[in-house]
């Protein structure tokens, strides 16, 4: 899926969530840029040498740490689950069945009291080097 597209969906999931706070960043300067200026309830990263640095930083900062991360990747392969496990991301979702497992993964983070106490506020992070 052409990295455009699966940001246009991925968007469109979430609106139909009702989470309507979506920034974007295209590669790890402009992700890091984008996650020193602001707070996040999630990250949503692609994995891939961008979402393996993205992830790394976040996690290493203390700022940052604690913020949840969803991993997409093409790869479900036990090496791969084995590195985003390590790697410090909450949950894993397939590009091949993201329209169903993305508010799944979304609504195991955030229970229904939560979100609906406050809007979340989310950073996608997909990048043209990621969406092969």
């Amino acid at each position: 899926m052409e990295t455009a597209v699966m940001r246009k969906l991925t968007r469109q999931y979430l609106a139909a969530m009702g989470i309507e706070q979506v920034d974007e960043a295209d590669g790890v300067f402009s992700a890091l840029t984008l996650l020193r200026g602001s707070r996040y309830d999630a990250l949503i990263v692609e994995w891939g040498d961008s979402g393996r640095e993205i992830v790394r930083a976040v996690k290493a900062n203390p700022f940052l740490q604690d913020t949840a991360v969803i991993v997409i990747t093409s790869d479900i392969g036990d090496d791969t689950l084995i590195r985003i496990a390590e790697s410090g991301a909450r949950e894993v979702v397939s590009r091949a069945f993201l329209p169903a497992q993305l508010p799944l993964k979304i609504m195991a983070l955030f229970p229904s009291g939560k979100r609906e106490e406050r809007d979340l506020k989310i950073a996608m992070i997909i990048t043209e080097e990621d969406g092969r």
